[in-house]
């Protein structure tokens, strides 16, 4: 089943969409001005990595939203994902990290349970969801973003510490993790009841969305066979690396800003930054965050003590004025 179709029809608003499949010995149509490319189910072919790198590098947008890693919270198994785009990103100076996100800051998650026959479900925020808050606000693509959620995801990591390699490529951190972040390397452990301390959180501000600019070169040493006539060793274009490929599918991408990265995405490599400046002016979900564990705690149980508490006064009440009444009568 289509798991994009939200994303899809959002995306149709504005621009023409169409689903490609990428033939042996063929080449993306120059004609669009952006390609995505999302969780993909199988590795690539060398062919269809050629013709992602060949389009980006013949000065046109991409984006890759690529899985690194992904797991499953029932059963605490989660396992790293070849996606074939990963020569490419290396030899452009770009990793996605095998290790994995969790963090303090996350999604709150319902986890179903059984006592005495009786079926029930519990709230707790579960780590490895993490609740993006850190955006870089200098720049278009998240300037008027507030909050989004993700989904097993892993550090992008760039070679140089000073996120830039030479004159001809730069490198520009879009959204990263929180100050209270921890990685875990493998073998994972992702389970529900996993136990955290303070100390585990000892890797802060972890990069999941980065903007590539400049100058690309090819991973492939010689053409492929079909390709002699239109090989490319190296290009300008442009390229935004997501670290999950989960928040844009129908089941997350109404979640916070989630729509609003990777649409506004599309319009920055679409040359089209006004609707990004439009967009973003729709943004009105401003949550409460805290890495204040005894503040959440209170927040937490308050919410359900206060209206029981509250029900139980107005009961309290009700069975008084009616006493009262009697009495009077």
């Amino acid at each position: 089943p289509d798991q994009f179709s939200a994303f899809k029809k959002l995306l149709g608003k504005n621009y023409t969409v169409e689903d490609v499949k990428i033939e042996k010995g063929k080449l993306l149509d120059k004609s669009y001005e952006a390609a995505i490319l999302v969780s993909p189910i199988k590795k690539l072919e060398l062919y269809e990595r050629y013709a992602l790198e060949e389009f980006l590098m013949s000065s046109k947008g991409l984006i890759l939203a690529l899985d690194s890693i992904q797991g499953n919270p029932q059963n605490g198994v989660a396992s790293p994902v070849q996606t074939g785009m990963e020569d490419f990103l290396e030899k452009n100076s770009i990793t996605i990290s095998k290790d994995l996100i969790y963090d303090m800051s996350s999604s709150i998650i319902s986890v179903p349970g059984n006592a005495g026959g009786f079926m029930f479900s519990t709230s707790l925020r579960y780590p490895f969801f993490p609740q993006i808050i850190n955006f870089n606000h200098d720049h278009p693509i998240t300037q008027n973003l507030d909050v989004m959620n993700v989904i097993y995801v892993s550090p992008i990591n760039v070679k140089t510490a000073d996120n830039k390699t030479d004159d001809k490529i730069n490198y520009t951190s879009l959204v990263w993790s929180s100050d209270r972040t921890g990685l875990q390397s493998s073998p994972y452990d992702v389970s529900i009841e996993r136990k955290y301390t303070d100390k585990d959180f000892n890797n802060p501000g972890q990069t999941i969305a980065l903007l590539v600019e400049g100058v690309f070169t090819t991973s492939l040493q010689e053409a492929l066979e079909g390709y002699e006539d239109s090989f490319k060793k190296g290009g300008e274009g442009k390229l935004v690396l997501i670290s999950d490929g989960d928040f844009v599918k129908d089941n997350y991408i109404s979640s916070g800003d989630n729509a609003g990265l990777i649409m506004n995405a599309v319009d920055y490599l679409a040359a089209d930054p006004e609707l990004t400046t439009l967009r973003g002016k729709e943004s009105s979900f401003h949550p409460i965050v805290t890495n204040d564990r005894r503040l959440e705690n209170f927040l937490k149980y308050s919410s359900m003590v206060i209206p029981l508490a509250l029900i139980l006064i107005c009961g309290l009440f009700i069975r008084w004025y009616i006493s009262n009444r009697r009495i009077n009568l």
